[in-house]
């Protein structure tokens, strides 16, 4: 009887460490996660500040919002590749550091093109300006959302995998 009472306190135990294990991993799953969601809602806010100054014709905030936006990104950038990997893998740095690139992409590309459609002076805005500066919105904010889904379908994957759940952060 004493050798069964053995085992099964052996057993409890390794079951014990297992789950300590598990749930050791899981919370470094998590705070992986959350300090790449930190780096990215900087980003996020930042995309939102500078979509509210466009309404600031007069000071043009804009203009600084902007560059503000492409040195957080460039700096993200350069950042994510000395992040550590997570559990020997670099797959989470590796799809956020795709999403940044996007981010990347759009501010130089898209909202480069807005600003400078946008600061046209009011002589030559016309209706097929305001049109071409909505289209061109119409395209990052495109770009930037299938950019952003693969980038959700990813991070619930990884969830999955170290058995965690996504809540959503409201700004």
């Amino acid at each position: 009887m004493t050798y069964l009472k053995n085992e099964i306190l052996l057993f409890v135990g390794i079951f014990f460490i297992l789950l300590s294990a598990c749930t050791n991993k899981t919370e470094q799953a998590i705070q992986y996660n959350d300090k790449i969601i930190t780096q990215q809602q900087q980003i996020v806010n930042l995309f939102n500040k500078l979509d509210s100054s466009f309404a600031d014709t007069i000071n043009q905030s804009f203009q600084k919002l902007y560059q503000n936006l492409k040195t957080e990104i460039e700096q993200q950038i350069k950042a994510i590749d000395t992040f550590p990997d997570f559990d020997s893998k670099s797959d989470f740095k590796q799809a956020y550091k795709k999403l940044l690139l996007v981010y990347n992409d759009v501010v130089n590309n898209d909202y480069a093109k807005m600003i400078k459609l946008y600061t046209l002076p009011d002589s030559l805005y016309t209706e097929t300006i305001k049109s071409e500066f909505l289209q061109t919105n119409k395209l990052a904010n495109d770009k930037l959302q299938q950019a952003i889904n693969d980038f959700i379908n990813f991070q619930k994957s990884f969830a999955s995998t170290y058995q965690f759940s996504l809540q959503d952060q409201q700004p």
